[in-house]
């Protein structure tokens, strides 16, 4: 497995503290937050859905860690210990415009901060946030935009932002509007923003990186909706 020294070789621990804190209110996972996220002149906070875990596996009670989404993100970080993960190999496509090798993960991934909306690991791919999993989600989103203080949110996936019902009163979300633009099998949504009193960002949503994903349509599609943010990450792995 690998130690917390070398998570912490690329990643930020500043805000620990306050991640801490809101472990009491939901937080199970420690964001990543790259080393160079904090004095970046474009921060983007990607947003995925869930970790999946099989429940009776022997990875479970370590999925429970609140490093662990660290971990896995680490883990791609270090040619030693990377792993082929679809979810994670799409979104750095996405991100970059193209496949990302393993010595140059670090490049993107020390410039950018990611977690899931979802705050308790899904059995399998087959199963899906419930209603509760996602208000739960919403909750623990709305503190993380104040410390975080993305310029821009990237959600990997259509869950959150189909229940918008179940947002925190002290969460605004600008309803995404559908486009005519199908990339795979999802219709693009028009940008839009995220706010609490303290801080807002702009948003895009994409389609959940499955079968049917397209990651170069995708860069393509963020190039021309959010360009600052799709070319501050591509120019890091170039």
């Amino acid at each position: 497995m690998i130690a917390e020294t070398e998570i912490n070789q690329y990643g930020c621990t500043a805000e620990d503290s306050s991640f801490e804190v809101l472990r009491q209110d939901g937080l199970m996972w420690y964001p990543w937050v790259g080393k160079h996220y904090p004095a970046a002149p474009v921060k983007v906070w990607v947003i995925a859905e869930s970790h999946y875990v099989n429940h009776s596996g022997a990875n479970y009670q370590a999925a429970r860690h609140p490093l662990y989404t660290r971990r896995v993100v680490a883990e791609r970080l270090f040619p030693q210990y990377f792993w082929p993960n679809q979810t994670l190999d799409k979104i750095n496509q996405t991100l970059a415009g193209q496949p990302v090798p393993a010595n140059k993960t670090h490049l993107l991934w020390e410039n950018a901060a990611f977690s899931n909306l979802i705050q308790r690991p899904m059995n399998s791919s087959k199963e899906r946030p419930n209603e509760d999993d996602i208000a739960k989600g919403w909750s623990v989103f709305s503190p993380l935009l104040d410390i975080l203080k993305p310029d821009f949110c990237l959600f990997v996936g259509l869950a959150g932002t189909n229940r918008l019902d179940t947002l925190p009163a002290a969460l605004r979300l600008t309803a995404p509007k559908w486009t005519q633009d199908k990339i795979g099998n999802a219709y693009a949504r028009e940008t839009f923003t995220v706010s609490t009193k303290n801080h807002h960002a702009q948003a895009v949503v994409i389609g959940h990186p499955g079968h049917c994903f397209n990651a170069q349509k995708w860069h393509e599609w963020l190039k021309s909706n959010l360009p600052s943010a799709a070319h501050w990450l591509q120019q890091k792995v170039q």
